[in-house]
């Protein structure tokens, strides 16, 4: 048996990306990108989006590559609406959860993340990633 400082660790990781923003009225991308209506292009990302070992079976497609989605292969417009990333900072550890939580806060708070006109998070659904 394991004591609770010894063992298996799960690496957490969390992204603080500072963008800039344009607010309109209107949606400016009211229809979903073409590559996202074709549902062979769709089945091809969900396939290749699931974890490592999944990809790694037979019969496995290939990883998705930006070409094959020719929206995301385009560069931006200058007058482009979607957000331009400022600053972003990463953290990675295998310290346990409150601990991580606390190295996130502090992260946020010297980085003003609190003090934002508009946020965001962005978590993988596992309902413990709110209580950090």
């Amino acid at each position: 048996m394991h004591s609770t400082t010894e063992g298996w660790r799960e690496t957490k990781n969390a992204v603080l990306i500072r963008a800039s923003r344009t607010v309109s009225i209107d949606d400016p991308q009211p229809e979903p990108p073409a590559c996202f209506c074709d549902s062979e292009h769709v089945a091809k990302i969900a396939e290749t989006a699931a974890p490592s070992v999944a990809s790694s079976l037979p019969g496995s497609a290939p990883n998705q590559r930006r070409e094959d989605c020719p929206e995301l292969a385009k560069p931006a417009k200058a007058d482009d609406w979607r957000p331009k990333r400022l600053v972003r900072t990463v953290l990675a550890s295998i310290a346990e959860s409150k601990v991580f939580g606390k190295q996130i806060e502090r992260e946020a708070k010297r980085r003003r993340f609190f003090e934002a006109n508009a946020k965001a998070f962005l978590g993988d659904g596992l309902p413990w990633n709110w209580s950090i």
